[in-house]
Parts: structure tokens; C-alpha cells; sequence
């Protein structure tokens, strides 16, 4: 075979892609394992483009890559979801129907606070709802099973020898109609000879193009950086609301948490 015809699909029937949802969906149990089937081939398409190629290596646990796709495809509807919730529980509060936790000063230096707790607590649980359930919610709304990806499992078929040849064969026409490439990066992504040649192709093949790098580290990492903050506020507004308002707790400073 000539370099040439492997960077072209001369039967459009080899060239397929997976719906972003279909590797989502279960908490991206097509992870699980790298035994394919041709029910998972069945989970891809003929397509005419690919949104994104994923690189990965398969010896790294699914909970993982599930959390860098979500933070991939899910982070930012979340973001606007929680932004949009607090908004409007700011609305609410401006025109009554939402009380204030008025906040004591602690010295005469200090002026009178009010919390939004309400604002925060609000936002922070829709954002989180949105942020593992945009696929199931986007699909069931509007029908729509997100962008197209390739994976290798569904995109390349496993138990049926010629077709996994040709597959394989035609892997650089993958990544050149693909639009980017989403790298899950671990400490193994560079040592495996496959991964390493699926980037170098694509930096080839697709000079310019976007390479989205998420360590996997890094969602888990600012997933629970976000519960800690968010169970900080909780408790502090807790103690506020019940120095406030209940004898069982009078007297008692509230410092730990400070206040904003």
C-alpha cells in the first residue's frame, strides 16, 4: 500500500464514527475494557466528518477518562447552567421572594454583612447536575446525540479480521478528517508506541490543528477542590444561620469560615 491510499478512504463504508453520548452514556462503560465485539462496532456510523479523535491508552481506568470527558464536553453547559441558576435566584432575591442571612459585624469597625447563600448553594448543586447528566438531558430534549468521535473499539472492528485490516490501514485518514484531537494524557500516553504514533500523525497529517491535552489528574483534582468549597460554604452558612436565629448557639462567634 502507498502512504497515499492509506490517508483516504476508498470505501466510505470503513470510515465511521461514535456518537459522543454512546461513549458517555453508563459512566463510559465502553471504557470497561479494550475487548471489542460487533455490538460495540455497532455503536458507531458511516460519517462523512469526525469532531475529535480520542487518544488513550486502555490500561487506564474508565472513572478516569470519564471525568476528562466530562470536564472536555460538559464543564462549560454546566458553568452557564450554574451561572444562569444563581442569576436568577439573584433576581428572586431582589425582589423578595428569596430571604437574606443578615451577618452581625464583629467589632464596631466592621459594617453590617448579608449572605447570598442561597446564590451559591443554588448554582454550585445545578452545575453539578448539568455536569454529569448534559448528554442524557441534551439527547432527550432535543434528540441530539452530540458530536461525532472516533474511538478506536467502535470505529474499528474487533472480531472481524478484514475489516479490522482495513481499519487499521486507513487510521491516518481518521485523523485527518478529524477535526482535533482530545489526548488523554497519563504517565503511560507517551511510553506506547500506538499513542505516540496516533499524535505524531496527527501533528503531521492536521498541522495547526487543535490538540485538546487533559491530564487525567487534573478533572478529579478540581472536581473535589470544588465539594471542598462547596461543604466549606455549606457549613458556614449553616453556623451563621443557626447563631443567627437559634438560642442553642448564642453567644458563639462564628471565625472559622470567615465571612464575605
Amino acid at each position: 500500500f502507498k502512504v497515499q491510499d492509506m490517508m483516504i478512504f476508498d470505501d466510505p463504508r470503513i470510515f465511521r464514527g461514535s456518537c459522543i453520548w454512546q461513549l458517555m452514556h453508563g459512566a463510559a462503560e465502553v471504557f470497561a475494557n479494550s475487548e471489542g465485539s460487533a455490538e460495540s462496532y455497532a455503536l458507531s456510523c458511516i460519517q462523512q466528518s469526525l469532531d475529535a479523535f480520542i487518544s488513550h491508552n486502555w490500561s487506564v481506568p474508565r472513572r478516569r477518562k470519564y471525568y476528562c470527558l466530562l470536564s472536555h464536553y460538559n464543564a462549560f453547559p454546566a458553568f452557564v447552567a450554574g451561572l444562569f441558576a444563581s442569576s436568577t435566584v439573584m433576581v428572586l432575591i431582589a425582589i423578595g421572594f428569596v430571604p437574606l442571612i443578615d451577618i452581625k459585624p464583629e467589632s464596631i469597625f466592621e459594617y453590617p454583612k448579608r449572605s447570598l447563600a442561597s446564590c451559591v448553594l443554588v448554582g454550585h448543586i445545578v452545575s453539578m447536575i448539568i455536569l454529569f447528566t448534559y448528554h442524557e438531558l441534551r439527547l432527550c430534549v432535543t434528540g441530539w446525540h452530540g458530536p461525532a468521535v472516533f474511538l478506536d473499539k467502535t470505529c474499528i472492528h474487533q472480531s472481524d479480521m478484514d475489516l479490522q485490516t482495513a481499519g487499521i490501514r486507513k487510521l491516518g485518514a481518521f485523523l485527518r478528517r478529524s477535526r482535533c484531537m482530545v489526548v488523554l494524557y497519563g504517565q503511560e500516553y507517551l511510553q506506547k508506541l500506538w499513542t505516540v504514533y496516533e499524535l505524531a500523525s496527527f501533528l503531521t497529517l492536521r498541522p495547526g490543528s487543535q490538540i485538546w491535552v487533559i491530564p487525567l489528574w487534573f478533572p478529579v483534582f478540581i472536581f473535589i477542590a470544588m465539594q471542598v468549597v462547596f461543604l466549606k460554604r455549606c457549613v458556614r452558612y449553616t453556623l451563621v444561620y443557626l447563631s443567627e436565629y437559634s438560642s442553642l448557639f448564642e453567644g458563639i462567634p462564628i471565625i472559622m469560615f470567615g465571612v464575605e
